[in-house]
């Protein structure tokens, strides 16, 4: 799915990884990190490991983990037994190599991070938006129009 909306059409995306620490009085801390989508969908095509296996969670609650080379034989061999599949969830042929390459794609990331302003990044993305267009219009409109103020001291 990562890489569907990059493939397959021209909408932005905002995309962004997250790192969470912590959960203190039911808010959840920890760090945002804005991506530049389509960059980070070319970096993730280098940077994939081969799909090895996929573990199926079915309708009667069965988990069962088959080759991904023959996902479709065997799916369709399992589900008169356990009911159609609930989830889906590709397993890679070398979780140590997943490991590592996260673990330092992690490490860059947090290397080369800024901190920033949460509310001023916010506001920012509203004023790109098509609602935030039309108010910001909408307001030079309006200082447009006003008279101008008079001067302090000046006579009448």
């Amino acid at each position: 799915m990562w890489k569907f909306y990059h493939e397959q059409t021209k909408d932005p995306v905002l995309a962004y990884a997250l790192s969470i620490k912590d959960v203190q009085d039911g808010k959840v801390i920890g760090n945002i990190y804005p991506l530049d989508y389509g960059a980070h969908v070319e970096q993730v095509k280098l940077l994939t490991c081969p799909i090895g296996k996929v573990a199926v969670l079915f309708e009667d609650g069965a988990n069962i983990t088959i080759p991904y080379q023959n996902q479709r034989q065997l799916m369709n061999e399992l589900m008169p037994v356990h009911g159609s599949p609930k989830t889906m969830t590709e397993l890679p042929e070398n979780e140590r190599e997943l490991a590592v390459i996260l673990k330092r794609e992690r490490l860059k990331r947090s290397y080369h991070a800024t901190n920033g302003d949460i509310k001023e990044y916010i506001d920012g993305l509203k004023k790109g938006t098509l609602r935030g267009k039309l108010k910001e219009s909408r307001t030079s409109a309006v200082s447009a129009h006003k008279p101008p103020s008079p001067k302090k001291g000046a006579e009448r």
